[in-house]
């Protein structure tokens, strides 16, 4: 069983959901009771499905989960699925680029070998030179145009090419920069909501099947100052409260302790 602050996960799913790249998160105890979720409706009300590879994903959401252990033991967990559309759209413009790249390498291919029948030495050495350019990555290189005949307007045929390829490149090297920003702030959520669950501000509790303590934090042993000593792991919800109602920590229990403690477990 889990004790929290419902109003507190919401509030952490929310921030969690603020970075625009998740579809859904929902927390879940032990049961599979939700505790906390936001999202696409849809997505929350159909059958959770953990997906494995981000390539086998169908339906535009890469859908994963991260148990809550203690002990090896599962007391709960949380659901998270993340947008693969901008990444999907990246990737798809990458692959377009790249085969655009490959047409104008043949294109090239072709070009050469009909200019090696072509006569003007001069031009074909300039065009020559310019391939090896291309080779080394070097798409700045612009050849000379001179004149208007075939030649010539190949060479600026050539260079409008160069212009387009090295313009291509520029747009594909964002491009690969933003998919990997996405990543990494799709991770920093997801990073952020583990981090958030184990470190939350109010007092938080796990308890197991058997109502023994398997995890709280500091704030909640704060706020239960007189009792700290009996919040450790592995002791009782009932041994917990009765304890602490033998000592007086609860007004309400005084000269009733019995009957104070079986409702407060009851409640539980």
């Amino acid at each position: 069983m889990i004790s929290q602050d419902l109003a507190t996960l919401d509030s952490l799913v929310a921030e969690a959901m603020a970075s625009g790249q998740i579809a859904f998160v929902s927390v879940l105890d032990a049961s599979g009771r939700v505790l906390a979720s936001q999202g696409d409706a849809a997505m929350l009300a159909r059958p959770f499905r953990a997906d494995t590879r981000i390539h086998q994903v169908d339906d535009g959401v890469f859908e994963w989960s991260t148990a809550v252990l203690a002990g090896g033991i599962r007391h709960g967990e949380v659901r998270v699925g993340v947008s693969t559309a901008p990444l999907k759209v990246l990737l798809a413009s990458a692959q377009q680029w790249a085969a655009g790249i490959a047409a104008v390498e043949i294109a090239l291919v072709a070009l050469f070998s009909w200019l090696l029948g072509s006569y003007l030495a001069r031009q074909l050495v300039a065009l020559q030179q310019a391939s090896k350019h291309f080779a080394a990555g070097n798409f700045a290189h612009r050849i000379t145009v001179a004149g208007n005949d075939e030649l010539a307007q190949t060479a600026a045929a050539f260079n409008q090419m160069a212009q387009q390829l090295d313009d291509d490149r520029q747009l594909l090297r964002a491009e690969n920069l933003e998919r990997v920003q996405a990543q990494q702030e799709a991770e920093k959520s997801n990073n952020l909501l583990r981090d958030s669950i184990s470190s939350i501000a109010q007092g938080f509790t796990i308890y197991d099947e058997q109502d023994r303590l398997v995890q709280c934090n500091e704030a909640y042993r704060s706020f239960y100052e007189a009792s700290r000593d009996l919040i450790v792991p592995g002791n009782t919800f009932e041994m917990i409260v009765r304890q602490g109602a033998e000592r007086g920590q609860y007004a309400e229990a005084i000269g009733n302790v019995d009957a104070w403690v079986k409702q407060r477990v009851a409640q539980h």
